[in-house]
């Protein structure tokens, strides 16, 4: 098996677009988020950053939270057709604080990494090694 079709890094590092799902019916909407992999530099350094502000106990609450609000939004990269009243939402902050299905579809997408493999290429025939 090729593990270049297992490689996960360079989709991390460019990010992957989804659709957001309807928070109670599952259905698709026509809302999109493109965000970074787990796997991509910033994602990484940004939750060492959260574990160092969760992990202190000199930490207080809102540390913490605010810790995991800036996780989150070191994960996105862009949304497209978010809007609140009718009015395009700006605001990442605004998303993440105000509507946690929104933070838990993110958050659920770029931990499975899965949604960043690469484009599947026809099969070819390949030789194996031997001993």
């Amino acid at each position: 098996m090729d593990l270049s079709s297992l490689y996960t890094v360079d989709k991390a590092e460019e990010g992957v677009e989804f659709t957001l799902l309807h928070p109670y019916t599952d259905e698709p909407t026509d809302m999109t988020v493109k965000v970074y992999g787990v796997t991509s530099k910033k994602v990484k350094n940004a939750f060492n950053r959260y574990d160092k502000v969760v992990s202190n106990p000199k930490k207080n609450d809102k540390e913490k939270e605010r810790a995991s609000t800036d996780l989150m939004k070191a994960c996105i990269i862009s949304w497209d057709n978010v809007y609140f009243n009718d009015e395009l939402v700006t605001d990442v902050e605004f998303l993440l604080d105000s509507f946690p299905w929104f933070s838990k579809q993110v958050l659920d997408f770029i931990t499975d990494e899965q949604n960043f493999l690469p484009p599947k290429e026809k099969s070819s025939t390949k030789k194996s090694k031997e001993k």
